[in-house]
């Protein structure tokens, strides 16, 4: 079985189609053929770049090509669904068992809400679906009607995956036209991605970093079993809270976070993380 057979695969391809009008109407972005395509070839790229076999190249690509098709029962839950289809639809193709397993558990876990990287296959697919923000996303409507999400990937003027094998670094260089977007809208709608594309890159041996605006950015974890909430909101507080409201916007978030979950996730700039990993409240946790 190779890419190319999956590519011209009328079900798999109804499957997206129809996933992607489900998701227009529900003013979600373009997740259409374009999308997983250029989902595939990244994955494809990643794997080829850190030497991977090209027996894994070819099944991240079919991975990455079919990771939508899960849409077309609902957007709720359907990396899972896609999995579930994606099984029945290679039972068809002269696939091991073992091979057939990967592509289904990759498109299973590229959701962050409620996967994760399990295998390089996984992480290379996650890297290409999350780091796939472009302006050519957003679907056509007058500006007035934009949403967040559209104005998030409207603002990225410009979006760049650089592959360090030297360094072992994987890095995702974005320009953002703040008139649009605000950093602050920007992250609150991809925080998440990103943290699960750092998640990612470790699977890869690897580390994930992330430039907004030429801007270096530190990807910032909190676990409160390890302080409790008032040590942290002083150290928030000490940093965030200056006259710039935009921090005070980071502040407020990452408090409304530690308030009703059981783990926190922030953006912090990276002027500010020399400071912060200086405070003995924050070693070894972020």
């Amino acid at each position: 079985m190779t890419y190319k057979e999956i590519r011209h695969n009328e079900e798999v391809n109804e499957l997206l189609k129809k996933g992607n009008q489900n998701l227009g109407l529900l003013g979600y972005t373009d997740h259409s053929q374009a999308h997983c395509t250029r989902v595939a070839e990244t994955a494809a790229h990643i794997l080829k770049k850190f030497g991977y076999p090209e027996h894994d190249i070819e099944l991240a690509r079919i991975a990455g090509y079919m990771h939508d098709i899960g849409n077309a029962i609902n957007r709720n839950r359907h990396a899972e669904y896609g999995g579930l289809l994606a099984n029945e639809i290679l039972k068809q193709y002269d696939l091991s068992i073992p091979d057939r397993i990967t592509i289904v558990s990759a498109i299973s876990n590229h959701d962050e809400s409620t996967g994760g990287a399990v295998d390089p296959i996984s992480a290379a697919l996650i890297i290409g679906d999350k780091t796939d923000v472009r302006r050519s996303r957003v679907r056509e409507k007058p500006k007035a009607a934009f949403d967040i999400h559209d104005r998030v990937n409207y603002a990225v003027t410009d979006q760049t995956l650089k592959i360090n094998t030297e360094k072992k670094v994987i890095s995702l260089n974005l320009q953002i036209d703040t008139d649009i977007c605000s950093m602050y809208e920007y992250f609150e709608i991809f925080l998440q991605r990103m943290l699960m594309c750092r998640g990612a890159a470790d699977m890869l041996g690897a580390t994930f970093k992330l430039t907004a605006n030429g801007a270096k950015v530190i990807l910032c974890v909190i676990k409160h079993r390890y302080v409790c909430y008032s040590q942290i909101e002083i150290v928030l507080q000490r940093f965030f809270c200056t006259k710039n409201p935009s921090h005070h916007r980071l502040f407020i978030s990452a408090r409304v976070q530690l308030m009703h979950n059981h783990r926190t996730s922030f953006y912090v700039p990276v002027r500010f993380f020399n400071s912060m990993s200086q405070s003995s409240i924050f070693r070894k946790k972020c």
